[in-house]
């Protein structure tokens, strides 16, 4: 629980003040590095959970990918408890697509603004659907196991950001006009054009005065890679 004290944010764990001090280093999880920092004092933990998508959550191929996502991380959190049986810890689960996924399913994939396809794109309902599936299978296995009670939160990675992975696809000192931003998929178009149906009350008139384009409509409206480039 993170509450203000004076004035202060402070964190609490089962009622008590813990330090603020999250151990983050992934390399450092051999028994040696972490009893080095539990000496110190280091309470609260961060294990990332790593795993990439190759099949539906939903097959069985599916269920056998969690299977082993699921064995790696108990190994890590229990390596981690041998050593630091008093530790607290933050699960930070990283799901990502992989090349084969996002080749299988092109139209749920980022596309940047010069056509490359990249992961996958945060307005693809099948993404969502494969997130709330593992993401809801990670948190009820972690819940059912032997050190359920050492888990104080998990840290679900990936913001609602439809830029994320173009930010990505840019090299440090790209000029500005050569930015690439944006996702222009077909499912991330329609998932724009219906935000602005709900932004402007289904009013093209409305629209069509936000845009300064007497010809917009909301089946037309698009992201404009060089608008996305402007300075303000």
């Amino acid at each position: 629980e993170v509450r203000r004290v004076d004035g202060a944010t402070k964190l609490f764990v089962n009622g008590q003040l813990v330090p603020p001090y999250i151990m983050t280093n992934d390399a450092c999880m051999s028994w040696q590095c972490v009893g080095e920092y539990a000496k110190v004092g280091a309470r609260l933990w961060r294990v990332a959970a790593l795993k990439t998508v190759t099949a539906d959550a939903d097959s069985p191929e599916g269920r056998q990918e969690n299977t082993l996502y699921f064995q790696t991380l108990d190994q890590q959190i229990r390596a981690l408890l041998r050593v630091a049986p008093d530790a607290y810890i933050l699960v930070a689960a990283v799901i990502r697509a992989s090349n084969e996924w996002t080749d299988r399913y092109p139209e749920d994939a980022t596309w940047l603004a010069d056509g490359r396809k990249l992961q996958y794109s945060l307005s693809s309902p099948r993404w969502s659907r494969q997130l709330i599936t593992d993401y809801g299978a990670l948190t009820r296995h972690l819940a059912a196991q032997d050190y359920g009670g050492h888990i104080v939160g998990i840290h679900f990675e990936m913001a609602e950001e439809t830029y994320y992975w173009g930010l990505n696809a840019n090299a440090p000192g790209t000029p500005r006009a050569q930015v690439l931003v944006g996702d222009y998929s077909p499912v991330h178009i329609r998932a724009f054009q219906s935000w602005l149906r709900e932004r402007y009350t289904n009013d093209v008139q409305a629209l069509q005065a936000a845009w300064q384009d007497p010809g917009v409509t909301f089946a037309t409206a698009k992201p404009d890679i060089e608008v996305l480039r402007r300075e303000d």
